[in-house]
């Protein structure tokens, strides 16, 4: 016999089969203990929600006492039983099966299980009966919930690496703007240092050019200054000359005047000598 476990729709068709009510007389033995053998837990309820039947598997220790005749605000807080009898009236009302995922606080255990709800029309096909099939899917659910937050980490850190790739693409693009910047900068800068030596030859050469010029005024200072004393030593001679003519002059006007003093004095005495003749 194969451990496999049945699917919902397996427990359906064996259900409605040991339901028939050709059979049901004939196999209530068998229709309990072949739904009591099951690991799932079975319930059958009226449209409304009222427990009729519970299966009692034997993992459970729960018999059909503490569960036929109630309601699920009997059995569990007011969110899960509003979330079981909505189902039931959706069912009820289509004629659609559903399955939702609780969390029920189960024998004071917190467990996830999975409630198949469906079904059961009559021979005018109206919905007069609901059947649960409640399975335990706890460990399946924490690990669909440790997968989901590690694909949530996982779709988090993907955000975080795209963010950080953007954020390096970002810096990579302003290092590479501020590498073009230092480039245009290093130019500008050798072009300022060719413009600087260029000016520094200019201003060694004009300054060397200055200096010439400052030797030749110097130069040409001193042979003004040579040419100046010449024309003083020229100039005094030549005062010196004239001096000297203007002496001559006196000199030469005096002798004539003597010579014509004496001619005078010569001649008056050659008169004199006359007159005494």
């Amino acid at each position: 016999m194969s451990n496999k476990k049945p699917t919902y729709k397996d427990l359906e068709k064996l259900i409605a089969e040991l339901k028939s009510e050709s059979k049901l007389r004939q196999n209530e033995g068998r229709f309990n203990m072949l739904l009591q053998a099951s690991e799932d837990m079975i319930t059958i309820h009226n449209p409304s929600g009222e427990y009729l039947y519970y299966n009692g598997p034997s993992r459970y220790d729960i018999t059909s006492k503490d569960i036929v005749g109630k309601m699920p605000g009997d059995l569990f807080n007011h969110e899960t039983s509003t979330k079981l009898l909505n189902t039931f009236k959706k069912v009820a009302e289509t004629g659609t099966s559903e399955t939702i995922e609780v969390l029920l606080d189960w024998l004071g255990e917190t467990k996830w299980f999975s409630e198949y709800i469906y079904p059961v029309r009559n021979e005018n096909g109206d919905v007069v009966e609901l059947v649960k099939v409640c399975r335990d899917i706890h460990l399946r659910k924490i690990a669909e919930q440790e997968k989901e937050q590690q694909n949530k980490d996982k779709e988090e850190r993907a955000g975080e690496l795209i963010i950080a790739n953007k954020e390096l693409a970002f810096q990579n693009k302003q290092k590479g703007k501020r590498a073009e910047e230092l480039v245009i900068v290093d130019r500008e800068l050798a072009f300022q240092n060719e413009e600087n030596e260029r000016r520094a030859v200019e201003l060694s050469l004009a300054n060397k050019r200055i200096s010439f010029q400052i030797n030749e005024k110097e130069k040409r200072a001193e042979e003004l200054s040579i040419a100046k004393k010449k024309i003083i030593n020229q100039s005094e001679g030549i005062e010196k000359r004239a001096e000297e003519l203007v002496i001559a002059d006196k000199e030469l006007i005096y002798q004539q005047e003597e010579k014509n003093n004496h001619s005078k004095r010569r001649n008056r005495e050659a008169c004199r000598s006359a007159s005494n003749c």
